[in-house]
This record gives C-alpha cells, structure tokens and sequence, in this order.
C-alpha cells in the first residue's frame, strides 16, 4: 500500500450529516409539505430578546455583581474610615475641653 492510497481513507470527503428538523416542523406531515419546501419559521421579536439575554446575560449579570460586590466594599472601608476619623476629632475635643476645664479650677 503506498502512502497517498493510505492517506486518502482519512482525507476522502464524505457527505456531511443530515441535520434535524427543530421538533415543530418534524410533527407537520401533510399531503401539502410534500410537495412544498419547508420553510423556517419567522421568529418574533421576543424569540430574539430571549436571543440576546441569552447570549449576553451572562457577562452582563456578572459585570453587575461584581460591581456590587466592589461598591459595597469599598462603603464599608469608607465607613471604617470615616468613623476612626471622627472618633479622634472627638477625642481631641474631649481632651482640650478636660485641658480647659483643669485650667479654669
């Protein structure tokens, strides 16, 4: 056996596999689908959204918790250091009115 006669069992072309029909059109046999070519149906506008959030309500809906998750932690680290920030200003007060008040007796 030579080498292109072996090669060619992997590279000969052979026909592609039929593709099904979606479910709908497979139930459909009548006298008129005979003769006529199927034709696919139209799909609606709301067939085509769910499409789309299909294709991309996934990236999106992660993007979103993320920046969430992000907004949120960042709130509490701000929060953390807003309150420390006024707990020395109180305590600095507290301390030049206890100073003033040692003064004055």
């Amino acid at each position: 056996m030579t080498l292109s006669a072996f090669l060619s069992r992997f590279t000969s072309r052979t026909p592609a596999p039929r593709r099904l029909q979606p479910y709908s059109t497979q139930t459909q046999t009548s006298s008129s689908s005979a003769t006529k070519p199927q034709q696919k149906p139209k799909s609606s506008p709301q067939q085509e959204n769910i499409g789309i959030l299909r294709a991309y309500g996934k990236p999106v809906s992660t993007i979103f918790l993320w920046s969430a998750l992000t907004y949120m932690t960042l709130q509490a680290v701000w929060s953390k250091l807003y309150s420390d920030e006024m707990r020395l200003e109180t305590e600095t007060k507290m301390e030049e009115i206890k100073a003033e008040l040692e003064r004055l007796e």
